[in-house]
């Protein structure tokens, strides 16, 4: 609405400057016109530059929906990553949105067909003392700050809840998960492809020797302990040999 009453207001300048012949009508008139589209441009130009008329509003979604981009079956959750140009701290994440989802998919990548839009998100991740998985993302837009401002200012529906940021935080536990880059990734899947059967067999009964003396042990020092705690120490250690193998096999 502001564009058609900066035209009116114009053409009513013009009119009262060089049309009208009293002097005083003249002077009373041309003056207003002049000072009301003074103050429209000023009104338009503060709303383009610094959104005047609009409100930040501030949206926070919290998400479990994260599973590993390994096997699913595996004690070790993985979380591939992806960095986003150099030292940007802004990631592509690959994991599954579902445990039965059949492949893991990248997100967060840049929308290349909205270019505007993508370089105001970012998605990082940590890896901490945590239960649980989570995905936090914080989302900033421009609204309205009242219908007036709306009808007066708005182009198109565009112009609503326009995007200022929105930042994506994943969080991994630190007990359960590892990060690694898509080299590591790839690398790790090749080591895998090309192992040795029977060397990986004779691994695997070694980890489960070493397994089992260690849970010998601790059912020695806890001789109280109940079978849930038994089941969680065994759980553990499974999780952290596993860990230390997957680790090796990337440096």
């Amino acid at each position: 609405m502001i564009i058609p009453i900066m035209i009116g207001l114009t053409i009513a300048m013009v009119l009262s400057w060089f049309l009208i012949p009293n002097k005083l009508l003249k002077i009373t008139l041309g003056t207003l016109s002049t000072l009301l589209l003074l103050a429209s441009a000023l009104a338009l130009s503060a709303h383009l530059n610094s959104h005047w008329g609009m409100k930040e509003v501030t949206d926070t979604n919290t998400s479990n929906s994260i599973y590993t981009a390994a096997q699913v079956d595996s004690p070790v959750s993985i979380l591939v990553t992806q960095e986003v140009g150099t030292d940007s701290n802004n990631y592509v994440l690959v994991y599954r949105d579902k445990k039965t989802d059949e492949k893991a998919e990248a997100h967060f990548a840049p929308d290349k067909k909205n270019i505007v839009d993508s370089v105001k998100k970012t998605a990082t991740y940590k890896v901490a003392n945590v239960t649980e998985p989570t995905i936090v993302t914080t989302k900033k837009t421009w609204t309205w700050e009242n219908e007036t401002f709306k009808k007066l200012f708005e182009v198109d529906d565009e112009t609503d809840n326009e995007l200022i940021s929105e930042e994506t935080l994943v969080t991994v536990p630190q007990k359960t998960w590892l990060a690694m880059t898509a080299d590591q990734s790839k690398k790790l899947a090749e080591k895998q492809k090309s192992a040795d059967p029977k060397a990986l067999q004779a691994q695997q009964e070694q980890m489960k020797l070493v397994i089992s003396q260690k849970v010998k042990e601790f059912m020695m020092k806890n001789p109280k302990a109940t079978q849930d705690q038994i089941k969680e120490f065994t759980e553990d250690q499974t999780r952290e040999m596993t860990m230390n193998a997957i680790k090796k096999m990337i440096e």
